[in-house]
């Protein structure tokens, strides 16, 4: 019985996120006309903690990661296996918070959710995400 209602409980929360995250997706007013040839890369990140404010600037984050070398192909492969991350994103990491990919201007926003506004990233962006808290009171971020 336990177990059925974990999985009650489980369905109904990701219908409930993906009902949100598609209202956010459709109420955001900055729409861009795309043509039928363009491609667009969207990625999404939710719900970790880590992701808020401030990381990458810990020294620790700054430092060369030791579990794998990034200019060594099979220690990529193996690294990528044990992580599922993309080989591509781990050659070219030279540390946790730094990635040597040439960034075209104005091609990399972050949804910010209090203003409903997306904002560029660039190279020199050190801060992502906002600090949201949950009011119980009044029910809202």
């Amino acid at each position: 019985m336990k177990k059925i209602k974990y999985i009650f409980i489980i369905t109904i929360l990701t219908i409930i996120f993906y009902l949100i995250s598609t209202q956010i997706l459709i109420s955001n007013s900055n729409t861009v006309n795309a043509q039928d040839s363009d491609i667009y890369d969207v990625i999404l990140f939710w719900g970790q903690s880590n992701m808020v404010g401030l990381c990458g600037l810990r020294n620790t984050e700054k430092e060369k990661d030791t579990r794998y070398n990034y200019e060594d192909s099979e220690s990529v492969s193996e690294f990528s296996k044990i992580t599922g991350i993309n080989n591509e994103i781990l050659q070219n990491s030279e540390t946790m918070n730094h990635i040597n990919i040439i960034q075209e201007s104005e091609t990399v926003f972050e949804y910010m959710y209090m203003s409903n506004t997306l904002q560029e990233i660039t190279e020199n962006t050190e801060i992502l995400g906002e600090s949201l808290k949950y009011n119980n009171d009044t029910k809202k971020l």
